[in-house]
């Protein structure tokens, strides 16, 4: 068993990871850097994320280094593709016209809105709500009451599903300001909801962002600039204890904090953790004898094969492009919501399933689906087969509460030099979660440097 000593050690194999260690390792402070297995599979390489302020592309700028892992740190502007069924009737999936945000369409008298709203009816009451009184506008805080309110109950019929895979939560209950920052404000500017997701869709275009080569050539490439700065990075090792000293006991060399692996023990003076999913919060609260208070709403995700895509449309192949429906099926009282996603451009048939049961929100994953789910599968012609991984990522944050309890989870676990962060407390989002990283590893490096 070696021992060694740190000024602190980051726990954790994702961005926000990366980033605290750059945050410290650049003021020449020791760091180690623990990268737990990978819990991330090919479902979420290709993944766009919101960066709608620049911080994501403005961090990977300055840390893009000289080498031929460069590449990876570009970061490419995306749009990712929606694609529904119609609301009334048909099975075809149908591109959403741009603009839209989440499903809901600023030009609802376009054939392809009359198409998926089920005729020139229903499209009509969606145009009409620019017709609406201003004086109904910011009453309604669940984002599906508000769409029906202003567009009618096939326009809200249409988003439902999409809010159901996204939030893993009743949609009835997803907040409007929440799944869409800034609606209402564009609401009582614009007067309607269809110009209110004009004026947001234009910075939503620009707002997504995927690495050029995939996220995990990203961190391969971040770990390159880790070791520039002479970061220690010890990859797929599982921690087995992490002590902390009594504060009146003296520890060595001044590291109070005592973190053991298989093969080393290291004394530190902090440790940072950073979960990726409600399995790894766990673990690594207890680790400090702690026991989460919440738990973190989880979506299950599988990347798959489409065997003979014929159910979906010849062009779903662009990074991000979600196709979403609702299947009805004798085992659930409600409609079973199923959501596929493409993967690369290069491949069709490289999709990602995400299937969720009615009872209870409960998101099924299809690796371990019974007969049921496999049979929702198979109608979508998706290949169960052993080398599909199955990945939990969190939840997108669709209420007030969700958000607040995550919130106060984090500092409840915190101490000044015990920090735990990540996306998890964030709903998912890498920007917010990025940002409170920064904020937190420069006040912990300020606290280890003895500047006040």
């Amino acid at each position: 068993m070696q021992n060694s000593s740190s000024d602190a050690v980051v726990v954790g194999n994702s961005l926000v990871a990366y980033a605290a260690a750059m945050q410290l390792a650049s003021v020449n402070l020791k760091v180690t850097l623990i990268a737990p297995k990978d819990s991330t599979g090919s479902a979420s390489d290709a993944r766009p994320v919101t960066d709608a302020t620049g911080l994501i592309t403005n961090f990977l700028a300055q840390n893009s280094a000289k080498s031929p892992q460069n590449a990876a740190i570009t970061a490419l502007p995306v749009k990712p593709e929606l694609w529904l069924p119609p609301a009334v009737g048909g099975t075809q999936f149908i591109r959403v016209p741009e603009p839209q945000l989440g499903g809901i369409m600023a030009a609802p008298l376009t054939s392809a809105a009359k198409k998926l709203l089920g005729g020139t009816k229903n499209s009509a009451r969606a145009y009409f709500d620019r017709f609406k009184p201003v004086l109904t506008l910011g009453k309604t805080q669940s984002l599906l009451e508000l769409v029906k309110v202003r567009q009618g109950k096939t326009a809200a019929a249409l988003i439902a599903p999409g809010l159901r895979t996204q939030y893993a939560t009743d949609p009835h209950k997803v907040l409007a300001d929440l799944a869409l920052p800034g609606i209402n404000t564009a609401l009582t500017r614009t007067g309607s909801l269809s110009g209110a997701v004009l004026t947001l869709s234009a910075a939503a275009a620009s707002a997504k962002i995927v690495p050029r080569q995939g996220w995990r050539a990203l961190k391969s490439a971040l770990a390159h600039k880790l070791e520039l700065y002479n970061v220690n990075i010890t990859r797929d090792e599982k921690i087995i204890s992490v002590h902390r000293a009594d504060r009146t006991a003296t520890a060595p060399d001044n590291h109070p904090h005592t973190v053991t692996t298989a093969t080393t023990t290291l004394h530190t003076r902090a440790v940072i953790f950073v979960p990726c999913n409600n399995s790894e919060l766990r673990e690594f609260s207890a680790l400090c004898q702690r026991i989460p208070q919440h738990n973190i709403a989880e979506l299950y995700t599988l990347a798959a094969t489409a065997k003979t895509p014929q159910r979906l449309p010849a062009e779903f192949n662009k990074p991000g492009a979600r196709a979403v429906t609702q299947l009805q099926n004798p085992d659930f009282s409600a409609p079973v919501t199923l959501e596929i996603s493409s993967l690369a451009p290069q491949r069709s048939d490289l999709v990602a399933a995400r299937i969720i049961s009615p009872d209870e929100n409960t998101i099924t994953g299809l690796a371990a689906a019974p007969a049921t789910t496999r049979a929702i599968a198979a109608t979508y012609e998706l290949a169960l087969t052993a080398a599909w991984q199955l990945e939990n990522l969190p939840a997108a944050h669709g209420t007030s509460a969700e958000k607040d309890a995550a919130h106060w989870l984090q500092q409840e676990l915190c101490e000044p030099t015990t920090l735990f962060l990540g996306e998890i407390f964030y709903g998912g989002q890498l920007a917010p979660a990025l940002a409170d990283s920064t904020a937190r590893a420069v006040e912990l490096r300020r606290l280890l440097l003895g500047i006040n």
